[in-house]
C-alpha cells in the first residue's frame, strides 16, 4: 500500500532541527533527515518509522480523503446526541453602562425584558429539547445581556426551577455569567455560588479614566468592580477580559498590575481582547490583528511571573469555530425568539425559532449549520484549528478572517508549547 503525508501536517524548523505538528491528530514529533525527506515527498513507506507516522496521523494511505474525515467528525459534533447541552439566556438587553463599542448599541428594543409568559415558555422549550436527547447528563445555562444582574429575580426563577428539574432527572446543572460586575454584590455572589454558578466573565477597559470614557461609568465604579471581583474570586473561576484599543494599551497593563496585587489570582485568568466596532468614535481606534497580537505578546511576557493563568496565543483544536453551531444550541433573546449568535439578537432576519414553537430550521439557521467554506479553507493545513474563523463575521457581516495573523499566532503557540520547554 502506498502512503502520503497528511494534508494537516505543519513542518517547523527550529534551532537546526526539523519537527512536524499535525493539526488533526495533535501529534508532534522531531524528525530525522531521512524521515523528513520521505514525508515531504509523499513516500513515508520508505522509512522504518511508517507505523509510527500512520499511528500519529502524520501519514495516511493514498486513498484517504482527510477533508471528508474531518467534516464527518464535524457533522457528528454538530448533529450527534451529545452528553452535555447548554443555552444562553438574555433576560434583557438593558444595561447600567453604555460601552461605546458595544455591538448591541443599535438594537432598537434594548429596553425589552423577557415576560413571565416567555420565561415559562422558554423553560418548557429547554425541557423539551433535553427530553429529546436521552443521553444528556449535563445542562449549562449561560447568563448574558445587556447586564443580566439587572434582572436577578428572573435569573433566580430559572435557576431554582432547573436545579430541581436536573436533580429529578439525574442531570448535572451548572451556570456561567457574563457581567460588568457592578451589581455582583456579596449577597448575589453567595447566592450564585450556592446555586451552581461556576464561571464569571467581567470586562475592564483600563484605569479609571478609560473605564469612564469607554463604559460611560461613574467615578468610583472601577473600585467597586475590583472589590466585587476580589470577593467573587474566592468562589468562581473568573475570566477578566481587558478590551483593548490603540489608545488604552498602557492603561491595560497598569490596571492588570493593580488587579493582580488586589485579588487572589488562584482562580483568575486575565487576557486582552481586541475591540471591534470603532467606527464613528474619534477617541477609539481599533488595532489591526497584527498589532493586537503583538500587544498580547507584551501583556503575557509582562505577567507570566504572576500567579494567575495567562498564556500567549491561546489556540486549540476544534470541530467548529463556535459551540453555538451545535444543532440544539440556542440563544434565547428577551423577545422570546431564538438566535444562533449573540451578535445577531434583535435582527429579524437572524431569528431561527421561538420559545413556544422551537426551531424553525429556516434559512437563517441552516446557513450556519450547513455553512460552506472557501476553497482556501478546505485546502489549509490549519483548518482543524480555526475552521474558517467566526461564522457570524463571515456569513452575516461579510468580514474576511485574517489568515496571516492567525498563522503567526498558531506558529508562536506551537513553539511556546512544544519547543521552548525542551530547547
Amino acid at each position: 500500500m502506498k502512503f502520503k503525508q497528511s494534508k494537516y501536517n505543519v513542518h517547523i524548523e527550529h534551532q537546526g532541527n526539523k519537527y512536524v505538528f499535525n493539526t488533526f491528530s495533535n501529534g508532534f514529533c522531531k524528525l530525522n533527515d531521512d524521515t523528513y525527506e520521505n514525508l515531504i515527498h509523499d513516500t513515508p513507506q520508505n522509512t522504518q518509522f511508517l507505523d509510527t507516522l500512520v499511528r500519529e496521523g502524520y501519514a495516511v494511505p493514498v486513498a484517504v480523503d482527510e477533508t471528508n474525515k474531518l467534516f464527518v467528525e464535524r457533522l457528528s459534533y454538530q448533529y450527534g446526541k451529545g452528553r452535555s447541552m447548554q443555552f444562553l439566556i438574555v433576560p434583557s438587553l438593558k444595561c447600567n453602562l453604555k460601552c461605546i463599542y458595544c455591538y448591541q448599541r443599535d438594537v432598537s428594543y434594548n429596553h425589552c425584558v423577557i415576560t413571565p409568559e416567555m420565561v415559562e415558555d422558554s423553560i418548557k422549550f429547554i425541557e423539551n429539547t433535553l427530553e429529546k436527547n436521552p443521553y444528556v447528563n449535563k445542562l449549562k445555562l449561560n447568563w448574558f445581556g445587556g447586564e443580566p444582574l439587572l434582572n436577578f429575580e428572573i435569573i433566580k426563577k430559572y435557576t431554582e426551577h432547573f436545579i430541581k428539574y436536573c436533580a429529578e432527572k439525574n442531570i448535572e446543572y451548572s451556570a456561567n455569567m457574563t457581567t460588568n460586575g457592578l451589581l455582583l454584590t456579596k449577597d448575589v455572589a453567595d447566592y450564585m455560588y450556592k446555586t451552581g454558578l461556576k464561571t464569571l466573565q467581567v470586562t475592564i477597559d483600563g484605569t479609571e479614566d478609560f473605564y469612564i470614557a469607554y463604559k460611560k461609568g461613574k467615578p468610583g465604579d472601577l473600585n467597586k468592580l475590583i472589590e466585587n471581583v476580589k470577593y467573587a474570586a474566592l468562589f468562581f473561576d473568573i475570566n477578566v477580559r481587558f478590551n483593548t484599543s490603540a489608545e488604552n494599551r498602557e492603561s491595560i497593563l497598569e490596571i492588570a498590575e493593580i488587579l493582580s496585587r488586589s485579588v487572589c489570582m488562584d482562580k483568575v485568568q486575565m487576557y486582552p481582547a481586541k475591540i471591534y466596532g470603532c467606527e464613528g468614535y474619534d477617541t477609539l481606534t481599533c488595532l489591526t490583528d497584527e498589532e493586537f497580537d503583538e500587544f498580547n505578546r507584551v501583556f503575557c511576557e509582562k505577567f507570566k511571573a504572576y500567579n494567575f493563568d495567562v498564556e500567549y496565543s491561546r489556540v486549540s483544536a476544534r470541530l467548529s469555530y463556535c459551540g453555538s453551531l451545535r444543532k440544539d444550541y440556542a440563544i434565547i433573546g428577551p423577545d422570546g425568539y431564538l438566535y444562533r449568535c449573540e451578535h445577531q439578537i434583535g435582527k429579524e432576519s437572524e431569528i431561527i425559532g421561538d420559545v413556544k414553537y422551537g426551531f424553525y430550521r429556516n434559512e437563517a439557521d441552516m446557513k450556519f449549520l450547513n455553512m460552506p467554506y472557501p476553497d482556501e479553507c478546505i485546502e489549509c493545513n490549519l483548518l482543524p484549528y480555526c475552521f474558517g474563523g467566526c461564522p457570524s463575521d463571515r456569513i452575516c457581516e461579510k468580514k474576511k478572517f485574517d489568515c496571516d495573523a492567525f498563522r503567526k499566532k498558531f506558529m508562536s503557540w506551537v513553539v511556546k508549547k512544544h519547543l521552548d520547554s525542551i530547547c
